[in-house]
């Protein structure tokens, strides 16, 4: 199937505009989509639909040229620049590929000339799409997840999108119950199977045409509407999407479900840190353990993931140091329990962190963008939440309760026997290190009806030494 690229076009005036669009259309594997007169309407454009090509129209003064195409080469890098001008010296030709063209055409285009430079660009492009290059851009992804629903991590993972003050992309991987474009008051017209279905043809162009912008920095890769579409997403094209994203973003953000098949895996193999979220009941810490035993057969480093406490309050029977003993790892962040906030927010459909806030959430939301050395636009509030000096430090002396030592082997018991009935099974058993769980634990549990590939994958990477 031939490659069809987009173009657009700058010219100064109407006859050498229809000219070049004539000369272009005229071979099958090029589609004018756009034609400006100023230099300035065709760089908006290129950095709004990053064409495959831009055909620039060289004047008598040549540098306000080159400089646009210096521009376009760097802000959108798999773009190829042809520069175009009638009766071109050798010298003018050099200077102008020396300045960041990657093409010269003389006009009037002659067929065979064209058919040349489009065989040169589509070689390029079909080796690196993206026109990463040897300067290839990596951009971090930050999974958030948690084995447990209901925990926060889609207000977590949209919150931290918001905030971060660079070119960042969202994408909701929670394929059969989306709620990001919620959080973001969005209205999405395209999403997952949308770009499952343009697969074969996935550039750059077609990319950014499937995203919703938010804002100038943010931007939304929103879940299928209906839950029977999201089955045409598999681990390959998660795998593709990300690869694709991140060498276009400098953040991407993953909003991963809370089921360990081979979807999720995909999404956080391929994470460079995973927000793994909980909340203070015991079926959310235990289900963190299970995900932090699953991250140690996967051999993932401890540094990759970082444990994060939503809706932190002080009338839970659970305190912290019994969840940091019970997990064998420090909670990092701590995000306070405030319901009226947080759903004024999501029932607008704006995020805390995307304009100055001044609750308790979102300094802690805040402090979470600092500690995961995210960029951002405003100075985070130093100044810790009440919630946070309660259950550090205050727990820490209540005299009922004299603090065990650290990392110990002993079944929590929450609580004092003067205060409530004390239970006769403990509700949490801290592991050692490694955390010791039965090897067919994933086909016990519910949560883990992953497929038959998924769970060998799990089985079979075991932690070394074992």
């Amino acid at each position: 199937m031939t490659q069809t690229l987009s173009s657009v076009i700058q010219a100064d005036d109407r006859a050498t505009a229809t000219h070049l669009c004539r000369a272009l259309e005229a071979d099958p594997r090029l589609r004018v989509t756009a034609v400006f007169r100023t230099n300035q309407q065709i760089y908006e454009e290129v950095m709004r639909q990053r064409p495959a090509i831009a055909v620039l129209m060289l004047s008598a003064h040549p540098q306000a040229t080159w400089a646009l195409a210096q521009a376009i080469r760097q802000g959108a890098p798999g773009t190829a620049v042809v520069c175009a001008a009638p009766h071109a010296s050798t010298d003018l030709i050099l200077d102008t590929l020396r300045h960041g063209a990657h093409e010269f055409l003389r006009l009037p285009i002659r067929p065979e000339e064209l058919c040349t430079v489009l065989d040169r660009i589509v070689e390029t492009h079909a080796s690196d799409p993206f026109g990463t290059g040897a300067a290839a851009k990596h951009g971090r992804v930050t999974a958030v997840f948690s084995p447990k629903g209901g925990c926060g991590t889609s207000f977590i993972a949209a919150n931290l999108a918001a905030g971060i003050h660079a070119r960042t992309v969202l994408v909701d991987l929670n394929l059969h119950a989306s709620s990001l474009d919620l959080y973001l008051g969005l209205k999405p017209r395209f999403s997952w199977v949308d770009l499952v279905e343009n697969q074969a043809r996935l550039d750059d162009q077609m990319l950014a045409s499937l995203l919703l912008p938010y804002n100038e920095r943010l931007s939304l890769l929103a879940a299928p509407a209906k839950a029977e579409d999201a089955e045409a997403v598999g681990a390959e094209q998660i795998h593709h999407t990300i690869t694709a994203l991140r060498e276009r973003f400098d953040y991407v953000l993953l909003d991963v479900m809370h089921t360990f098949d081979a979807l999720t895996l995909s999404a956080l193999d391929a994470a460079d840190d995973i927000l793994l979220v909980l909340g203070l009941d015991i079926a959310a810490v235990r289900a963190a353990q299970r995900a932090l035993t699953i991250f140690q057969r996967l051999e993932y480093p401890r540094a990759k993931t970082r444990l994060v406490l939503n809706r932190a309050n002080q009338q839970s029977e659970l305190e912290l140091r019994e969840i940091e003993r019970a997990l064998g790892q420090s909670v990092s962040n701590l995000i306070p329990d405030d319901y009226r906030t947080v759903v004024g927010s999501l029932n607008l459909g704006h995020p805390l962190l995307a304009e100055p806030n001044t609750s308790a959430v979102a300094a802690e939301l805040q402090r979470l963008l600092v500690d995961c050395e995210l960029p951002q636009a405003a100075q985070p509030n130093t100044k810790r939440g009440l919630l946070d000096v309660l259950l550090r430090r205050n727990t820490a002396s209540l005299p009922a309760t004299p603090a065990p030592p650290a990392k110990t082997t002993q079944p929590l018991n929450l609580g004092t026997p003067a205060a409530k009935p004390k239970r006769t099974t403990p509700l949490l058993m801290p592991p050692t290190s490694p955390v010791p769980v039965p090897a067919d634990s994933l086909a016990q549990e519910p949560a883990r009806s992953a497929p038959l590939r998924t769970q060998q994958r799990v089985q079979q990477k075991k932690v070394p030494g074992r």
